[in-house]
């Protein structure tokens, strides 16, 4: 589903960077973020308290940009294809919180649509000390990749692994 939020942008709100093992590292203003093409995702309201398990309880809309659509933008920088499954994408907040998705997490399922850089919620712009704010709406505990006040994603490269001499494997051939 596309909307568009009409919201002024918020000086007040810092640059979001967008850095790490990708091709065109970015910076961008609310401005610019208000620019992308917009998306909305339903999500339960956060609530530690009172869960309830009926989900039409509490549903908000959340409306911004795919974190993909920012990723596609500034592109991933690879050595080889196949480390692809080994690179980990990561959203700091400016309180210090990290969450963390993987590239085919993002990427090679439905989970990746629902993962929103978002601006407003119910139609409302988020507070300037707030937003942006990541969202991923097909999480069931609501507030575990939550992320306010969103300053950084920072895309991480595969970890090296060196094979342990102990275990050494051979590969046979079957005839």
């Amino acid at each position: 589903m596309t909307s568009v939020m009409p919201a002024a942008a918020d000086v007040r709100v810092p640059a979001l960077r967008l850095d790490g093992r990708v091709l065109r590292p970015l910076r961008l203003d609310a401005g610019a973020l208000q620019g992308l093409v917009q998306h909305t995702v339903v999500r339960r309201a956060l609530s530690c308290a009172a869960r309830s398990l009926d989900p039409a309880v509490g549903l908000r809309c959340w409306q911004g940009v795919r974190l993909t659509a920012l990723l596609e933008l500034a592109g991933l920088q690879l050595d080889r294809q196949r480390e692809r499954g080994g690179v980990c994408v990561h959203a700091h907040g400016r309180d210090g919180y990290v969450a963390s998705f993987s590239w085919s997490e993002l990427f090679n399922g439905p989970a990746g649509g629902d993962v929103l850089v978002a601006l407003g919620v119910d139609g409302m712009p988020l507070p300037a000390g707030d937003s942006p704010r990541l969202i991923a709406a097909h999480d069931w505990q609501s507030s575990a990749r939550l992320v306010r006040g969103l300053c950084r994603i920072e895309v991480a490269g595969p970890v090296a692994l060196r094979p342990d001499p102990g275990t050494a494997m051979t590969m046979t051939s079957r005839r």
